[in-house]
C-alpha cells in the first residue's frame, strides 16, 4: 500500500511540475510574441513541442510568427480555425488578421480586419492606434499602384542563394551570369540571423544556380557595412571599411581566387566617405550616404574633391539609401521612405538635366519594383532593362531575398464573361490573370454592364486565371499570352456560375465577447503596445509602519517597473499611491503622497528622465476592495499603482 502511495505521489508531483514547466513555457513564449520576437517564438516552439509533443497551447503564437516571418504567403486555415475561440477572446484577434493579410497584400481583407479592430469598444494604447492607422493609409498608398503594375517581371532567384535568412548587396559578375552577394546565414540550426554578415559567389548555368560559396578572404561585416560594388572591367569588388574614419577597399579576381583586401586610394582617407557606396565604371565619382542623403565625391586633377550633397531635387528630409548610377552616368537609382513611397523603402529613379546640372524629380518605380516592404540595392546592367535588387516582400523566404527583374511588352486581352444561370453578361465579377512565375502580380478588371473586361498583360507568359465575385472564386484554370506585337489584342471569353445569393459576410466586429475595462497588467507589459490596459498594480511594494521609507524587500519589484521604463523610451508613467481607510483622510492623502514620490525617486535615481514619471497620492479614494476585512480588503488598498500616461 505505501508503494502504492509513493507511485501516486510521484505520478501527481511529476504531474505537477510537467504542468507547471509548460505554464511557465507558454507565459515566456507569450511575453516574448508580445515582444514580437517572432523568431525567437518559432525557436521556443521548436522545444516546446519537443516537451509537450500533445499540447497545442502554442499554435496561436506559432501561426501568426510564421505568417509574419518564414510563411507570409502560407496557408492561412490553420490560423482562421482559431476565429471560434481567439476571435472571441482575443482583442487583437483582428489586428493580427489585418497585419497579416496587408503583409500578403490582401488589401481589402486587411482593411475589413484593420476596420473591425479599430471600431471594438476596448481600451487600445494610442500606440497600437497610431500603428494601425498607419496600416491603412498604407493600404490607401498602395493600391493604385498594385492595381496597375509596370512594365516589368519580378522573380525571386532560388532557394540555395536565397535562404531564411537575409541576402544583400547582388553585384553583377561576369555579365549577370554570376553574382555576388552578402548573407548573414547562420551555421547553426536558429531561426535567428547570424550577427555578421559574410560575401558568397554563385554562378549561373543555363537556368542554374551553384551552390553559393563564401569568400572567406574578404572577411565578414556588420549590416550598416555590408555593401559591395563590382567593377567587371577590371575584376574588382570593392567594400566599405570603416577604419580610417571611412574608407573604401577592393579585391581582385586573379586565377580563380579573391585576392587579399587592399586599400583603393590612400588619399579617400580625409573624405570620410561612408557606408551605402557606389563607385562608377570609371572609378572617378563615389556616391554615398551621410546623414541619410547621398553626397558625392568626384576625382578630379589626380585629387577627390570635398565630399557635397548631390545637387537636385533627390535629398529631402527623409532618408536616401542604396544609389545605383546607372551605366550611361545619366539615370540614378535610390532608396527612400520619402511620403511617395507606399510603405516602406521604394526604389526612386532620378534623370539628370543637363541644363541645370542637378538631379531632377525622383519617380517611383512603382508595382512590382516596389512593394509596402522594403525595397533596396537595386542593381541595373548596362541595357537598363534588366537587373537585380533586394527586398523583404512576400514570399521572401527569409529576411531579405534577392530578386532579378527584366522589362517584359505587353499585350491586351478583352473578352465576356458570361452568366451560364441566365444566359445573361455577368456584371461586377473580378476577372483576374496571376503570371506563374510571379505569384504577387497580379493583373485584374471587373467586368462592365455588359460583361466586358480588357487587361494588358506580359505577352509570352504562363497565367494562372480566376473568375470572382465578392471575394467568392467562380472559376479557376490556366492561360497562355502568345501573340505578336503586331496583333491588337487577344480573346478569352469566361463562362461561370453567379450564385443567386452570395454568402454572408462575417460581421468581425461582433466576434470579440471579452471584458471592455481597462483591465491591469503585468509589470513588463506597461510599455508594449498590446497592453491589455493602462495600468499596472503592485502590491509587494514595502514601507515601514506608517512611513514612506521603502523597505529593501520592494527592490526586486522596483527594479521591473524601472526596467519597463528603461526597455520603452516613449514610456511615460504615473506613480500612485494608495492606503486603506485607517486613519483621516488628510493623514491617509499625504502618506500616499509621499509613498508615490519615494517610488519616484528610486527610478529618477537609477536614471530615468523625471519628465517621465509623476507622483500623485490617492489615499483611500480609490479602493479595490471593501475595507472591512483586513485579508482581501483593506490589504488589496494598500498599493502602489503604475499607470500609463497617454
Amino acid at each position: 500500500m505505501k508503494r502504492l502511495l509513493f507511485f501516486i505521489a510521484t505520478v501527481v508531483c511529476i504531474f505537477t511540475v510537467s504542468a507547471q514547466s509548460k505554464r511557465q513555457m507558454l507565459k515566456k513564449m507569450g511575453t516574448t510574441f508580445y515582444q514580437e520576437d517572432f523568431k525567437e517564438v518559432l525557436d521556443m516552439c521548436v522545444q516546446f513541442e519537443k516537451d509537450h509533443p500533445k499540447e497545442t497551447d502554442h499554435l496561436y503564437y506559432k501561426y501568426i510568427a510564421e505568417m509574419l516571418t518564414i510563411d507570409r504567403g502560407g496557408d492561412l486555415n490553420n490560423l482562421l480555425d482559431f476565429e471560434a475561440s481567439k476571435g472571441k477572446t482575443d482583442k487583437f484577434y483582428n489586428y493580427w488578421l489585418g497585419r497579416i493579410h496587408l503583409s500578403r497584400y490582401e488589401f481589402d481583407d486587411a482593411k475589413e480586419h484593420l476596420d473591425a479592430f479599430m471600431k471594438l469598444d476596448v481600451y487600445k494604447s494610442n500606440i497600437i492606434l497610431k500603428e494601425t492607422r498607419t496600416m491603412l493609409r498604407t493600404i490607401d498608398k498602395a493600391r493604385p499602384f498594385y492595381d496597375n503594375p509596370d512594365d516589368y517581371e519580378v522573380e525571386r532567384l532560388p532557394e540555395g542563394i536565397n535562404t531564411i535568412y537575409s541576402e544583400i548587396s547582388p553585384a553583377f559578375f561576369n555579365g549577370h551570369e554570376e553574382l555576388v552577394f552578402a548573407s548573414n546565414k547562420n551555421p547553426k540550426d536558429s531561426y535567428h540571423e547570424a550577427p555578421v554578415y559574410s560575401i558568397f559567389h554563385s554562378v549561373k548555368t543555363g537556368e542554374k544556380w551553384s551552390d553559393p560559396s563564401p569568400i572567406s578572404v574578404l572577411g565578414t561585416f556588420d549590416y550598416e557595412n555590408a555593401k559591395i560594388e563590382i567593377i567587371n572591367e577590371h575584376n574588382r569588388l570593392y567594400m566599405y571599411s570603416p577604419q580610417n574614419g571611412g574608407d573604401l577597399i577592393y579585391s581582385e579576381f586573379r586565377n580563380n581566387n579573391w585576392t587579399e583586401p587592399k586599400e583603393f586610394d590612400q588619399s579617400l582617407r580625409d573624405r570620410y566617405i561612408e557606408n551605402h557606396f557606389f563607385i562608377n565604371d570609371a572609378e572617378d565619382l563615389i556616391l554615398f550616404v551621410k546623414d541619410y542623403n547621398i553626397w558625392e565625391t568626384r576625382l578630379q586633377n589626380g585629387a577627390w574633391s570635398v565630399p557635397k550633397p548631390i545637387k537636385g531635387k533627390v535629398n529631402t528630409s527623409y532618408y536616401e539609401e542604396s544609389p545605383f548610377l546607372s551605366h550611361s552616368g545619366t539615370t540614378l537609382y535610390f532608396s527612400s521612405n520619402r511620403p511617395e513611397s507606399m510603405g516602406g523603402y521604394d526604389i526612386f529613379k532620378s534623370e539628370f538635366d543637363e541644363a541645370t546640372q542637378s538631379w531632377g524629380e525622383p519617380e517611383n518605380m512603382g508595382f512590382p519594383i516596389n512593394t509596402i516592404d522594403h525595397d533596396i540595392n537595386f542593381e541595373v546592367t548596362p541595357n537598363d532593362l534588366n537587373g537585380y535588387f533586394s527586398s523583404d516582400r512576400l514570399h521572401s523566404v527569409g529576411g531579405y531575398d534577392i530578386y532579378y527583374f527584366h522589362k517584359e511588352d505587353k499585350i491586351t486581352v478583352k473578352g465576356v464573361v458570361t452568366d451560364l444561370n441566365t444566359g445573361q453578361p455577368a456584371k461586377d465579377v473580378d476577372v483576374r490573370f496571376m503570371p506563374v512565375v510571379y505569384e504577387d502580380e497580379v493583373f485584374h478588371h471587373k467586368t462592365n454592364s455588359k460583361g466586358e473586361y480588357s487587361i494588358q498583360i506580359f505577352n509570352g507568359e504562363n497565367f494562372d486565371t480566376e473568375v470572382s465575385i465578392q471575394g467568392e472564386s467562380l472559376f479557376k484554370g490556366t492561360f497562355k499570352s502568345d501573340i505578336s506585337l503586331e496583333q491588337p489584342y487577344l480573346t478569352q471569353n469566361f463562362e461561370v456560375r453567379v450564385p443567386s445569393q452570395l454568402k454572408a459576410k462575417t460581421d468581425y466586429t461582433k466576434l470579440y465577447e471579452g471584458t471592455k475595462e481597462d483591465s491591469s497588467v503585468d509589470i513588463e507589459m506597461l510599455g508594449n503596445k498590446f497592453r491589455g490596459g493602462r495600468k499596472a498594480v503592485v502590491n509587494n511594494i514595502y514601507f515601514d509602519f506608517q512611513s514612506y521609507h521603502i523597505t529593501s524587500e520592494s527592490y526586486p519589484v522596483l527594479q521591473q517597473i524601472y526596467d519597463a521604463l528603461q526597455n520603452s523610451p516613449d514610456l511615460a508613467v504615473e506613480i500612485g499611491g494608495h492606503t486603506d481607510n485607517v486613519g483621516t483622510h488628510e493623514y491617509n492623502m499625504e502618506l500616499s503622497q509621499k509613498r508615490a514620490e519615494a517610488v519616484r525617486d528610486w527610478i529618477l535615481n537609477k536614471g530615468i528622465d523625471s519628465s517621465r514619471v509623476k507622483a500623485v497620492g490617492y489615499g483611500e479614494t480609490l479602493p479595490l476592495a471593501s475595507n472591512d476585512d483586513e485579508e482581501n480588503g483593506r490589504e488589496l488598498n494598500r498599493r502602489i499603482e503604475i499607470r500609463v500616461l497617454e
